[in-house]
């Protein structure tokens, strides 16, 4: 009898869960995301540095590109860690919490963006700031266009107008962000509701699947709602890592499982299936490789995390820096100038903007007390997913 249970003992580590594998504090997330922003610089380099489409878009016949992959991660990790965090949270504190997460720095890089970029930019292409804030689409309807994350002005005239692409768009990235919130959104109704339950929870991916098929759809039948196409696609995602959160407790936690994934991402990649399969794939390998990760790994952007600043101004800086003639240094150096360049803004953005504002999660009067202190004690907001994604 006792060789019978011999062998469970030996082989813990190939029957964990998700639940063992990523418990507590004891995982890589803050790494994760900072890569993951960084992947997304590393893909805009190509075409903002004049040397045309990300080579990966051709390798995957048009599937995704670096960038496409990097922020299918960004939703992976959202959609596990906040649908912890909206199980666990009273609704109000939990919309106060992702609200306190993601909107303060945005509308900081908007108004930086208008009032800091845009001048030195205007005024290096027409000499002067003259007609700058009188232009119909100044920085005060930059500003107000997209305030509420749905990026309706890309542009304010004159601005990045000498840069190798983009007709002057001041920030190709932040249109994630939309899509990012409404997913909050999701997640905190199926809550209410109590779709997030044990007994319910068959619900999400049930929905996961939906979000797939409409995605399927759109890349046979023409859609041209650019919104439903991208919410169809990362919405998908985002309920694939929330599927994973919820079932965390069966869910194996296994390499040769992430191992076949990541063949699985390959093959797609290779020849089809990229954004169905594929992604299911990379979810399971993104999330595996947040615990697997070397323990001394698990304290970077634990406690301050530059992921979500980087993600933001990285454009801006990459345009800037294309302007300059950096890209003239050869792609390496360039994608090197911009990393050095964007990790002090997004470490005063993380300062004196995210961190800031995160100590108030608790202070809304009708979300404190002993609800709050259960969800912060549940999670402690989760590693806070959303410093992502965030967020390409």
């Amino acid at each position: 009898m006792s060789r019978g249970k011999t062998p469970s003992s030996g082989n813990s580590r190939t029957t964990q869960t998700f639940a063992q594998g990523l418990a507590g504090r004891s995982n890589a997330f803050g790494l994760l995301r900072l890569v993951l922003a960084v992947l997304v610089i590393v893909s805009h380099a190509f075409p903002v540095g004049g040397w045309g489409p990300d080579p990966m878009g051709g390798w995957t016949r048009g599937q995704a590109e670096l960038g496409d992959l990097a922020v299918v991660g960004f939703f992976a990790v959202s959609g596990y860690l906040i649908t912890l965090s909206a199980r666990r949270t009273p609704l109000i504190a939990y919309l106060w919490r992702r609200f306190l997460r993601i909107m303060p720095a945005f509308w900081f890089v908007l108004l930086f963006t208008a009032l800091v970029v845009g001048p030195l930019y205007y005024g290096r292409g027409q000499g002067s700031l003259t007609g700058y804030f009188d232009e119909p689409e100044g920085p005060g309807s930059f500003v107000g266009a997209n305030a509420l994350l749905m990026m309706r002005q890309f542009t304010i005239h004159g601005v990045f107008a000498e840069a190798p692409i983009g007709q002057g768009v001041l920030n190709g990235s932040l249109w994630t962000l939309f899509f990012e919130a409404v997913c909050y959104l999701i997640v905190g109704g199926l809550a209410v509701v109590g779709l997030l339950s044990e007994r319910r929870r068959w619900v999400v991916p049930a929905l996961a699947a939906a979000f797939y098929s409409v995605s399927v759809v759109t890349l046979f039948i023409s859609v041209t709602s650019f919104t439903v196409v991208e919410l169809a696609r990362l919405g998908s995602v985002f309920l694939t890592g929330a599927t994973v959160a919820l079932f965390r407790d069966r869910l194996p936690f296994a390499g040769w499982i992430a191992a076949l994934c990541a063949v699985t991402v390959v093959t797609t990649a290779l020849v089809g299936g990229l954004r169905t399969i594929g992604y299911v794939a990379l979810c399971y390998l993104i999330l595996w490789a947040a615990g697997r990760a070397p323990r001394r790994l698990h304290r970077i952007g634990s406690t301050n995390d530059l992921s979500y600043g980087v993600y933001i101004f990285a454009w801006p800086v990459q345009m800037a820096l294309a302007i300059h003639g950096v890209p003239a240094w050869g792609i390496g150096w360039y994608i090197v100038s911009c990393v050095l360049v964007v990790l002090p803004l997004a470490a005063m953005s993380w300062w004196l903007i995210e961190k800031p504002a995160m100590k108030l999660k608790n202070k809304l009067p009708w979300a404190s007390g002993a609800a709050v202190r259960t969800g912060a004690a549940a999670c402690a907001d989760a590693a806070t997913p959303s410093r992502s994604p965030a967020a390409g």
